[in-house]
Protein backbone atom coordinates (compact mmCIF):
# COMPACT_ATOMS: atom_id res chain seq x y z
CA UNK A 1 0.00 0.00 0.00
CA UNK A 2 1.73 3.37 -0.89
CA UNK A 3 2.27 5.98 2.01
CA UNK A 4 3.03 9.28 2.01
CA UNK A 5 6.29 10.15 1.72
CA UNK A 6 8.83 12.16 4.29
CA UNK A 7 10.04 15.41 2.88
CA UNK A 8 13.98 13.99 3.37
CA UNK A 9 15.33 11.82 1.12
CA UNK A 10 11.83 11.98 -1.55
CA UNK A 11 13.20 10.64 -4.48
CA UNK A 12 15.01 7.94 -2.90
CA UNK A 13 12.27 6.88 -0.97
CA UNK A 14 9.83 7.10 -3.73
CA UNK A 15 12.21 4.68 -5.82
CA UNK A 16 12.49 1.93 -2.84
CA UNK A 17 8.43 1.99 -2.00
CA UNK A 18 7.55 1.48 -5.79
CA UNK A 19 10.28 -1.01 -6.15
CA UNK A 20 9.34 -2.60 -3.29
CA UNK A 21 5.81 -2.96 -4.99
CA UNK A 22 6.89 -3.91 -8.40
CA UNK A 23 9.12 -7.06 -6.81
CA UNK A 24 6.67 -7.90 -4.65
CA UNK A 25 4.18 -8.13 -7.32
CA UNK A 26 2.17 -5.22 -6.24
CA UNK A 27 2.57 -3.63 -9.56
CA UNK A 28 2.84 -6.68 -11.43
CA UNK A 29 4.59 -7.14 -14.94
CA UNK A 30 2.65 -5.74 -17.82
CA UNK A 31 0.63 -4.22 -15.57
CA UNK A 32 -0.36 0.01 -15.77
CA UNK A 33 0.68 2.54 -12.73
CA UNK A 34 -1.44 4.77 -11.70
CA UNK A 35 -1.58 8.50 -13.48
CA UNK A 36 1.22 10.59 -12.46
CA UNK A 37 -1.24 13.20 -10.96
CA UNK A 38 -2.79 10.11 -8.78
CA UNK A 39 0.61 9.25 -7.56
CA UNK A 40 2.06 11.99 -6.80
CA UNK A 41 -0.92 12.89 -4.79
CA UNK A 42 -1.18 9.26 -3.02
CA UNK A 43 2.75 9.84 -2.22
CA UNK A 44 1.97 13.31 -0.88
CA UNK A 45 4.69 14.78 -2.88
CA UNK A 46 5.04 17.10 -6.08
CA UNK A 47 4.65 15.49 -9.91
CA UNK A 48 8.62 17.15 -10.31
CA UNK A 49 9.48 14.47 -7.28
CA UNK A 50 7.95 11.54 -8.71
CA UNK A 51 9.44 12.41 -12.69
CA UNK A 52 13.09 12.42 -11.24
CA UNK A 53 11.74 9.03 -9.06
CA UNK A 54 10.41 7.46 -12.29
CA UNK A 55 13.42 8.90 -14.57
CA UNK A 56 15.35 6.39 -12.16
CA UNK A 57 13.30 3.57 -12.22
CA UNK A 58 13.37 3.48 -15.96
CA UNK A 59 17.11 3.39 -16.19
CA UNK A 60 17.00 0.80 -14.05
CA UNK A 61 14.73 -1.14 -16.52
CA UNK A 62 11.70 -1.79 -14.21
CA UNK A 63 9.31 0.45 -15.98
CA UNK A 64 8.47 2.06 -19.16
CA UNK A 65 7.09 6.00 -19.03
CA UNK A 66 5.00 6.31 -22.57
CA UNK A 67 4.37 10.07 -22.89
CA UNK A 68 0.20 10.49 -23.34
CA UNK A 69 -0.32 6.51 -22.51
CA UNK A 70 0.92 5.81 -19.16
CA UNK A 71 3.61 4.18 -16.81
CA UNK A 72 3.83 0.50 -17.56
CA UNK A 73 5.32 -2.03 -15.06
CA UNK A 74 8.20 -4.09 -16.76
CA UNK A 75 9.25 -7.46 -15.69
CA UNK A 76 12.41 -7.26 -13.76
CA UNK A 77 13.68 -10.60 -13.90
CA UNK A 78 14.04 -9.94 -17.98
CA UNK A 79 14.46 -6.18 -18.67
CA UNK A 80 16.40 -4.53 -15.17
CA UNK A 81 20.15 -4.07 -15.79
CA UNK A 82 23.06 -3.48 -13.47
CA UNK A 83 21.85 -0.50 -11.91
CA UNK A 84 19.17 -2.98 -10.63
CA UNK A 85 21.27 -5.37 -9.18
CA UNK A 86 23.14 -1.95 -7.46
CA UNK A 87 19.89 -0.59 -5.97
CA UNK A 88 19.36 -4.29 -4.94
CA UNK A 89 22.87 -4.50 -3.05
CA UNK A 90 22.19 -1.06 -1.42
CA UNK A 91 18.58 -1.56 0.08
CA UNK A 92 18.26 -4.83 -0.08
CA UNK A 93 14.81 -5.39 -1.98
CA UNK A 94 14.43 -8.02 -4.35
CA UNK A 95 17.49 -10.19 -2.79
CA UNK A 96 16.52 -13.42 -2.61
CA UNK A 97 17.49 -16.48 -2.57
CA UNK A 98 17.88 -16.73 -6.64
CA UNK A 99 19.51 -13.44 -6.93
CA UNK A 100 22.06 -14.52 -4.48
CA UNK A 101 22.92 -17.68 -6.61
CA UNK A 102 23.29 -15.05 -9.42
CA UNK A 103 25.04 -12.94 -7.99
CA UNK A 104 27.40 -15.54 -6.59
CA UNK A 105 27.62 -17.18 -9.67
CA UNK A 106 28.91 -13.81 -11.18
CA UNK A 107 31.24 -12.94 -8.56
CA UNK A 108 32.87 -16.75 -8.77
CA UNK A 109 34.09 -16.09 -12.40
CA UNK A 110 35.44 -12.69 -11.27
CA UNK A 111 37.11 -13.80 -8.13
CA UNK A 112 38.23 -17.57 -8.71
CA UNK A 113 39.98 -16.72 -11.84
CA UNK A 114 41.61 -13.24 -9.79
CA UNK A 115 42.92 -15.85 -7.03
CA UNK A 116 44.00 -18.51 -8.83
CA UNK A 117 46.73 -16.39 -10.70
CA UNK A 118 47.58 -14.71 -7.62
CA UNK A 119 48.34 -17.96 -6.43
CA UNK A 120 50.57 -18.94 -8.75
CA UNK A 121 52.16 -15.68 -9.50
CA UNK A 122 52.12 -13.90 -5.54
CA UNK A 123 55.33 -12.65 -4.16
CA UNK A 124 57.06 -13.01 -0.31
CA UNK A 125 56.34 -8.69 0.05
CA UNK A 126 52.46 -9.34 -1.37
CA UNK A 127 51.95 -11.65 1.17
CA UNK A 128 53.16 -9.65 3.70
CA UNK A 129 50.92 -6.99 2.34
CA UNK A 130 48.08 -9.63 2.91
CA UNK A 131 49.51 -10.34 6.12
CA UNK A 132 49.18 -6.69 7.71
CA UNK A 133 45.70 -6.36 6.21
CA UNK A 134 44.49 -9.31 8.37
CA UNK A 135 46.09 -7.76 11.65
CA UNK A 136 43.17 -5.20 10.72
CA UNK A 137 40.78 -6.76 10.13
CA UNK A 138 37.65 -5.20 12.26
CA UNK A 139 36.90 -7.73 15.34
CA UNK A 140 33.23 -6.02 14.84
CA UNK A 141 31.05 -4.27 12.74
CA UNK A 142 32.73 -0.95 12.98
CA UNK A 143 32.47 1.71 10.43
CA UNK A 144 35.15 0.22 8.15
CA UNK A 145 33.47 -2.63 7.68
CA UNK A 146 30.38 -0.61 7.30
CA UNK A 147 31.95 0.64 4.69
CA UNK A 148 33.38 -1.96 2.71
CA UNK A 149 36.63 -0.30 3.02
CA UNK A 150 38.58 -3.35 4.37
CA UNK A 151 37.07 -5.72 2.15
CA UNK A 152 38.03 -3.73 -0.53
CA UNK A 153 41.77 -3.39 0.58
CA UNK A 154 42.11 -7.35 1.00
CA UNK A 155 40.70 -7.95 -2.56
CA UNK A 156 42.36 -5.02 -4.07
CA UNK A 157 46.00 -6.52 -2.87
CA UNK A 158 44.63 -10.06 -4.03
CA UNK A 159 43.90 -8.38 -7.32
CA UNK A 160 47.48 -6.54 -7.81
CA UNK A 161 49.26 -9.99 -6.68
CA UNK A 162 47.70 -11.51 -9.90
CA UNK A 163 49.65 -9.93 -11.60
CA UNK A 164 47.07 -9.27 -14.33
CA UNK A 165 45.76 -5.31 -14.08
CA UNK A 166 42.51 -5.74 -15.71
CA UNK A 167 41.59 -7.42 -12.27
CA UNK A 168 42.83 -4.17 -10.40
CA UNK A 169 40.93 -2.16 -13.06
CA UNK A 170 37.48 -4.23 -12.14
CA UNK A 171 38.07 -3.52 -8.52
CA UNK A 172 38.31 -0.55 -8.94
CA UNK A 173 35.13 0.39 -11.12
CA UNK A 174 33.55 -1.79 -8.26
CA UNK A 175 35.16 -0.11 -5.35
CA UNK A 176 31.66 1.76 -4.49
CA UNK A 177 29.41 -1.45 -4.26
CA UNK A 178 31.88 -2.88 -1.27
CA UNK A 179 30.30 0.33 0.62
CA UNK A 180 26.60 -0.31 0.42
CA UNK A 181 26.05 -3.55 2.24
CA UNK A 182 25.75 -1.14 4.85
CA UNK A 183 22.64 -2.94 5.93
CA UNK A 184 24.02 -6.33 5.88
CA UNK A 185 27.21 -5.92 7.36
CA UNK A 186 25.56 -6.21 11.38
CA UNK A 187 23.91 -9.59 10.01
CA UNK A 188 27.46 -11.43 9.72
CA UNK A 189 28.17 -9.94 13.53
CA UNK A 190 28.39 -13.28 14.87
CA UNK A 191 29.94 -15.18 12.17
CA UNK A 192 33.34 -12.61 11.97
CA UNK A 193 35.43 -15.26 13.33
CA UNK A 194 34.64 -17.83 10.90
CA UNK A 195 34.92 -14.84 8.20
CA UNK A 196 38.30 -14.16 9.83
CA UNK A 197 39.03 -17.87 9.94
CA UNK A 198 38.53 -18.06 5.85
CA UNK A 199 39.90 -15.09 4.77
CA UNK A 200 43.63 -16.32 7.10
CA UNK A 201 43.38 -19.79 5.05
CA UNK A 202 42.88 -17.89 1.74
CA UNK A 203 46.65 -16.08 2.63
CA UNK A 204 47.86 -19.15 3.55
CA UNK A 205 46.88 -20.87 0.73
CA UNK A 206 48.43 -18.39 -1.66
CA UNK A 207 51.61 -18.78 0.44
CA UNK A 208 51.68 -22.13 -0.69
CA UNK A 209 51.03 -21.43 -3.90
CA UNK A 210 48.28 -23.92 -3.66
CA UNK A 211 45.49 -22.93 -6.87
CA UNK A 212 42.68 -25.34 -5.41
CA UNK A 213 43.14 -24.82 -1.94
CA UNK A 214 42.35 -20.78 -2.44
CA UNK A 215 39.86 -21.49 -4.56
CA UNK A 216 38.11 -24.00 -2.00
CA UNK A 217 38.59 -21.41 0.50
CA UNK A 218 36.84 -18.61 -1.42
CA UNK A 219 33.74 -20.85 -2.34
CA UNK A 220 33.33 -21.44 0.91
CA UNK A 221 33.59 -17.55 2.64
CA UNK A 222 30.59 -16.80 -0.65
CA UNK A 223 28.96 -19.81 0.96
CA UNK A 224 28.79 -18.68 4.42
CA UNK A 225 28.07 -14.94 3.57
CA UNK A 226 25.12 -16.57 1.36
CA UNK A 227 23.88 -18.06 4.01
CA UNK A 228 23.38 -15.27 6.32
CA UNK A 229 21.98 -12.99 3.74
CA UNK A 230 19.12 -15.84 3.66
CA UNK A 231 18.57 -16.33 7.87
CA UNK A 232 15.29 -15.59 8.52
CA UNK A 233 12.79 -13.35 6.76
CA UNK A 234 14.50 -11.29 3.87
CA UNK A 235 12.17 -8.60 4.38
CA UNK A 236 11.61 -8.21 8.34
CA UNK A 237 10.93 -5.23 10.32
CA UNK A 238 14.56 -5.44 11.51
CA UNK A 239 16.35 -5.82 8.04
CA UNK A 240 13.43 -2.78 7.00
CA UNK A 241 15.41 -0.20 10.10
CA UNK A 242 18.65 -1.88 8.83
CA UNK A 243 18.72 -0.47 5.62
CA UNK A 244 17.06 3.10 6.85
CA UNK A 245 19.68 3.22 9.79
CA UNK A 246 22.34 2.45 6.79
CA UNK A 247 20.75 5.04 4.23
CA UNK A 248 20.64 7.73 6.95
Amino acid sequence: MLEPIKKSRISDEVVEQLCEMIVSGEYPAGGKMQAERDLADRLGITRSSLREALRRMESMGLIKVRPGDGIYVQDFREQAGLEFVKFMLTTGIGIDEESLRSIAEVRQEITFPMLKFAAERIGEAQIEQLEEIMAEFPGEVTSELLSGEWDFRFFHAIAKASGNQVFVYMLNTVRDMFGLLKWFYPRVADSLDEVLAIDRSIVEALREHDVDGVVACERERVELLRGQFLVGEKTTEADGDARKAANE
